[in-house]
């Protein structure tokens, strides 16, 4: 409170007269603002809720976002920024007296984190296969990784390693966070192949210069074969599914097939032969006549 003096001189008839008056005049003080947000910190694409409060009645609210939008709410709608950066978001209040106020604070809005990985192949029923994370903070580390593969096991290494136990199509999940809580997470389809079981038989007897067909006999397992590779065991071999092969020895040999499927699934089966010599067919006579016994 001020005692404010008006002090008024006149000149009437060449005589000064003066005159004075004093009263108090109040001059309140500034309405306090305060805002506070959450969450903190931010992450793009997040909504963010900024919440104002003054130990003052106040009769107009006025935020400014800085990214060219506004609100007059003590509270306003959840806010989400349209790229990352830092912010001066400003609150401004007019209170029953008329007197203003504003409060202004830096928000920054971090780059959500990029996930992403990749994975052996082929990816086949049994094996360790290897999943490796690619994801990238943009210049925040990240924190935490969260794996589900599909299957009801999970993992938090960056880069696990997983056995499935039974083929079929998973969805392969990775959630990342970054030390500073910004979250990105991906999810890849991925085909577990059996392998197949290889077997092969022959349909002949394995004899020296004989024509001899090898029948592939392998079990595919749900899946459809893809490329076949025969060692004779002679130093020739054919990518045949069912060859014909004629042998030019005598000798006990050890066949070879490898046959993979279309998922890069390859198994092999090793089956050891003997290929016999051809009898030597021949007879003797005596000479004889017309109506003799032999």
């Amino acid at each position: 409170v001020y005692d404010v003096t008006l002090v008024i001189t006149s000149d009437s008839s060449g005589l000064l007269c003066t005159d004075s008056i004093t009263k108090p005049v109040v001059v309140p003080d500034r309405p306090t603002v305060y805002f506070t947000w959450t969450p903190e910190p931010t992450c793009l694409g997040n909504p963010t809720q900024f919440f104002g409060t003054s130990g003052n009645p106040i009769t107009e609210w006025y935020w400014d976002f800085d990214d060219g939008t506004s609100s007059g709410l003590p509270t306003p709608p959840p806010h989400t920024y349209g790229a990352s950066g830092t912010y001066n978001v400003e609150l401004s209040v007019i209170d029953h007296k008329g007197c203003t106020q504003s409060v202004v604070h830096p928000i920054t809005v971090f780059q959500e984190p990029f996930a992403d990985f990749s994975y052996n192949t082929p990816l086949c029923l049994g094996d360790t296969n290897f999943f490796n994370d690619l994801s990238n903070g943009f210049g925040m580390p990240i924190s935490q990784w969260d794996w589900n593969f599909g299957d009801g096991n999970t993992s938090s290494m960056q880069n696990p390693l997983h056995i499935y136990s039974q083929a079929g199509n998973f969805n392969v999940n990775l959630v990342i966070t970054t030390f500073n809580g910004c979250v990105g997470n991906i999810s890849k389809s991925i085909y577990v192949s059996a392998y197949p079981d290889v077997d092969f038989i022959s349909n002949s007897s394995l004899c020296h210069q004989d024509s001899i067909l090898f029948i592939d006999n392998t079990n595919a397992n749900g899946t459809q074969l893809n490329s076949w590779f025969w060692d004779f065991g002679d130093g020739t071999n054919s990518t045949q599914s069912n060859p014909v092969h004629i042998y030019n020895q005598v000798d006990t040999l050890e066949i070879k097939l490898l046959v993979d499927n279309i998922y890069g699934c390859a198994d092999s089966m090793i089956k050891s032969v003997i290929i016999h010599p051809n009898p030597q067919a021949g007879f003797v006579s005596d000479t004889a006549c017309l109506g003799d016994l032999m």
